[in-house]
């Protein structure tokens, strides 16, 4: 009976050892061993510049440690490293914003332990306080700007040089999956330039300040050229599309500056695909010194100027609608949320020719209901041909709000492009106009339908009145313009 009675103990000692190596019940020890914690799981640095901070790995018996594997994704924000046999190094990058990372670390044993081979432990909460700048100095650094950086990181990108974008297209955006969307972000050019042959940036937003745009577009649609695909790719709304440095604006645009010069050559159908595939025809055609679309619920287009030489030809009845703005073609605005352009200027030259088409053109802008305050336009807008007006020192069409403007370039008419009767100016179908003047010499206000009339808001002015500053009521000589040997000029415009 004893000797059965060893065999049983001995064969269930043994069964016991083997399901535990395999891990089916605990250890054969009277007690479990403490679970393996971290000294701290909420971590917090004041800075990306602050001094790193060790964790230690508490009630680990080093000697039984296979492995620590650290599982690290935000490795751009933060290095985890290492020390010894139970201490972790964290050390900080990038500024986390109001974001929290959190990180988990997995352990394997050579031994089981309370009857695991393995362990894994996180840090609840890491964050990095403060703000990070982040230099630009090539074209795949600009392409690797992440969208909601700033506005969820407090990342701010600077150009550390000028960047040649040439040949490359639009800029992409990595951290959403290859999209060309760059909202929540800021960017400081420093002064510096972005050359390219292409539009730069389809959709930005956040804060954009003190960039050169320099652009040399040549756009032929018959030869479908870099810009003719893009054009075609970003049709908007499936009806048009734009040419400019920046496709769409949906964030502030702040003392930046728009150089170089764009040509199309209109000679063909723009065509845009369907949902389906199937090519359809491009009606109305934005192109822009700066900004295709300014957005009307955040865009803002502040202390900016456009040099920009725009020369479009039509041919073949390819256009239904050509649509060019110094600065802007469509200043989106709708049920007053209405994009903004204030204390700006268009320097450049428009020119239209050969056109059939319907065409509105406008120093400032082209179309759309949006709001300008406190513009100037000293350059060239001639858009011979159309049917509905001529270029504009101002507006091509439409708009809710201009105010304090002035035009003394060499233009068709002087503030709204689109022609007008006796019915528009009383019926409401013109902007609202306060302190809106032009230079008599150079032109008309407005391209009339019949005989003129007054329109609340505007005046035309004499050489001898442009100089003399009492002419301009409503203008703030202190803070906004400056009277200047030609007449007023903004101050606050780029200086570089």
């Amino acid at each position: 009976m004893r000797k059965m009675v060893k065999r049983v103990g001995t064969w269930a000692l043994s069964a016991a050892l083997a399901l535990s190596v395999i891990g089916l019940v605990g250890p054969l020890q009277t007690e479990a061993a403490s679970k393996p914690k971290l000294s701290k799981s909420t971590v917090t640095f004041a800075s990306p510049t602050a001094k790193a901070q060790t964790i230690t790995i508490k009630n680990l018996k080093t000697s039984n440690v296979k492995s620590i594997t650290i599982n690290n994704d935000w490795k751009e924000w933060m290095t985890i490293k290492k020390k010894g046999k139970n201490k972790l190094v964290i050390t900080p990058k990038r500024s986390s914003g109001d974001i929290t990372y959190g990180v988990s670390i997995s352990i394997q044993y050579k031994k089981p332990v309370n009857g695991y081979y393995s362990d894994y432990l996180s840090f609840k909460k890491i964050k990095i306080k403060g703000s990070s700048k982040i230099a630009i100095k090539t074209a795949a650094d600009l392409c690797n700007i992440r969208g909601s950086s700033y506005e969820y990181h407090r990342w701010q990108y600077y150009l550390a040089n000028d960047i040649d974008m040439t040949g490359k297209g639009v800029a992409k955006n990595p951290g959403q999956y290859g999209s060309d969307v760059f909202t929540g972000i800021y960017l400081d050019g420093k002064g510096y330039s972005i050359k390219s042959d292409t539009p730069i940036f389809h959709n930005i937003g956040g804060v954009v300040k003190n960039v050169v745009f320099d652009v040399n577009m040549n756009c032929t649609v018959s030869k479908n050229d870099a810009a003719t695909k893009i054009w075609s790719e970003y049709a908007y709304n499936q009806t048009y599309g734009g040419l400019a440095p920046i496709i769409y604006n949906s964030g502030t645009l702040e003392n930046c500056k728009a150089t170089g010069s764009i040509t199309v050559n209109l000679d063909k159908e723009v065509n845009y695909k369907l949902s389906d595939g199937t090519p359809n025809h491009m009606t109305d055609h934005n192109i822009a010194g700066l900004v295709e679309m300014n957005e009307g619920h955040n865009g803002v287009i502040k202390n900016c100027v456009s040099d920009v030489k725009i020369t479009v030809r039509e041919s073949n009845n390819a256009g239904n609608w050509i649509c060019v703005g110094g600065l802007v073609a469509e200043n989106y605005g709708y049920s007053g949320n209405n994009g903004k352009i204030i204390e700006s200027q268009f320097s450049g030259n428009i020119q239209i020719k050969d056109s059939t088409s319907f065409v509105y053109a406008g120093g400032i802008y082209s179309w759309g209901n949006g709001e300008v305050r406190d513009c100037l336009n000293t350059g060239t807008v001639i858009a011979p041909g159309s049917s509905l007006g001529g270029g504009a020192g101002i507006g091509g069409q439409s708009g809710s709000i201009v105010e304090r403007v002035l035009t003394t370039g060499n233009v068709d008419v002087g503030l709204h492009g689109f022609t007008v009767g006796e019915n528009s100016a009383a019926n409401g179908m013109l902007p609202e106009y306060k302190n809106a003047y032009y230079l008599t010499s150079k032109s008309n206000g407005f391209n009339w339908i019949g005989n003129p009339v007054e329109v609340p808001g505007t005046k035309g002015i004499s050489d001898a009145e442009l100089t003399d500053q009492s002419t301009f009521a409503g203008f703030d000589f202190d803070k906004v313009w400056v009277m200047g040997a030609n007449g007023p000029e903004l101050r606050n415009l780029p200086k570089f």
